[in-house]
């Protein structure tokens, strides 16, 4: 997961990437992860949620959702807060509608 990053440029970005990948990987122990050679998917089945981060020179993007339809582009620590926040709030409300079908 780690070598995906080293796409991103700036040092400071580059921490920023392994850290959210990090971060969101923590939400579930059920995330399936795959780690393609320009980006690195979060994904947990059943529940809906999914995750894709994708480095680039000198941010990565964050797409939510399984259809990618909303982007976060993270290349500082604010946007990284707020990439995070949003990761986190999605994969609540997937974890909740799971178990309300359950």
């Amino acid at each position: 997961m780690f070598a995906v990053g080293k796409r991103i440029g700036p040092r400071a970005t580059r921490r920023l990437f392994v850290r959210f990948c990090r971060e969101v990987s923590r939400f579930s122990e059920r995330f399936e992860i795959d780690v393609a050679p320009f980006e690195v998917t979060l994904r947990e089945p059943g529940a809906g949620f999914c995750v894709a981060v994708s480095p680039l020179r000198d941010l990565f993007l964050v797409s939510i959702g399984e259809s990618r339809s909303f982007d976060v582009r993270v290349s500082s620590d604010e946007s990284f807060v707020s990439a995070l926040d949003l990761a986190l709030e999605r994969y609540l409300a997937s974890a909740s509608k799971a178990a309300g079908a359950a």
